[in-house]
């Protein structure tokens, strides 16, 4: 397959290139670009999706909140609203998108989600509070705004510079872009990682003086009930499991699972709106595993989008159940460390 999309190469260089006058633009100040007036993060890829950006943000959130008075702005993808709108523990995936809500429901009070495409008219509304750290959920490549620390995400089995820009490849933009980054950090690698691999990876992204490189692995938590299920018991453990996502990647689930469970993967489209008749598909195929030691797991953003009144009726008439995931960050300390040096500039 990849092979195939090699021949897309040359509409990938066209693309890339577009990208690459864009970006001298903003870096001769023909684009301007708006520095807020809160010190600003932004999480981001090169890629179009599927390095783990969403617990990134989570775990990052989660370390700095305590400290810092967050304000988490994002596109709000997949959203069928426009404008400026703040999240809340009420709103849904469909009116602020599954990410945002995700946030909101987890750290609730203790942040504030906004949503909003024009990015840099969700961050002047933010500044009416009194925020002292905005964090921008993929905003790589949205450089109208301004950041003071610019973290990029790419994965150890997928980085970015092995891949191509689309429709060759899944890259936004060309490799180089990987210089605007302050923190590089490689995600979903094995917890088992040799330091002679971080070595190889280093060198292959030549960060300079000023860069600096991190690797995260994923963290599954317990799996837990979507609706009003019980919680698993030695009794009811299931034995086979039909995984629903729709996400861009979701084999690394997948093969977690597998270690548990005889799995059937029904993968959608990422981000994608799941409807009542997709309900019935899925129950359907669910219906034909034999044996009453089953289940079917989602993926916690994932949820998010099937929390829908209509279809939580639907939901609640099977077992349904999400895994929770986190991330291990090595050198955790230092990691914090960098993002408040560079945040502390705009202080």
């Amino acid at each position: 397959m990849k092979s195939l999309l090699k021949i897309f190469i040359p509409l990938g260089w066209l693309y890339g290139t577009v990208m690459a006058i864009r970006n001298i633009f903003f870096n001769l100040g023909i684009f301007k670009v708006y520095t807020s007036k809160i010190p600003t993060l932004s999480v981001g890829n090169l890629s179009m999706g599927g390095t783990g950006k969403t617990p990134h943000v989570d775990f990052i959130i989660s370390r700095l909140k305590n400290k810092y008075d967050i304000a988490v702005l994002s596109r709000g993808y997949g959203r069928r609203t426009k404008g400026y709108l703040k999240v809340t523990e009420h709103s849904s995936a469909e009116t602020v998108g599954d990410e945002p809500l995700l946030y909101k429901l987890k750290h609730k009070e203790e942040i504030e989600v906004a949503v909003c495409e024009d990015r840099t008219s969700g961050a002047q509304k933010l500044e009416k509070g009194n925020y002292s750290l905005l964090v921008l959920d993929d905003a790589y490549q949205h450089r109208k705004l301004g950041r003071d620390c610019n973290i990029l995400i790419t994965t150890f089995e997928d980085p970015y510079y092995k891949d191509y820009v689309v429709p060759a490849g899944r890259l936004r933009e060309f490799r180089r872009g990987k210089k605007r980054a302050h923190i590089l950090i490689i995600s979903k690698c094995p917890t088992d990682i040799t330091p002679a691999q971080k070595k190889m990876i280093i060198d292959k992204v030549k960060p300079s003086s000023k860069q600096s490189v991190f690797f995260s692995h994923i963290q599954y938590g317990p799996i837990l009930p979507v609706g009003n299920q019980e919680n698993w018991t030695g009794e009811n453990f299931p034995e086979e499991v039909l995984l629903v996502t729709g996400i861009a990647n979701p084999l690394p689930l997948q093969k977690e699972l597998e270690k548990k469970f005889k799995v059937e993967l029904m993968s959608f489209p990422d981000h994608h709106n799941f409807t009542v008749n997709d309900l019935n598909k899925i129950h359907t195929i669910f219906d034909t595993f034999v044996g009453q030691k089953k289940a079917i797991i989602t993926t916690e953003k994932d949820m998010m989008r099937l929390k829908q009144p209509q279809l939580l009726k639907i939901i609640e008439t099977r077992p349904w159940f999400y895994q929770s995931i986190t991330i291990g960050l090595d050198e955790e300390t230092n990691f914090l460390k960098q993002i408040e040096k560079h945040v502390s500039a705009n202080k």
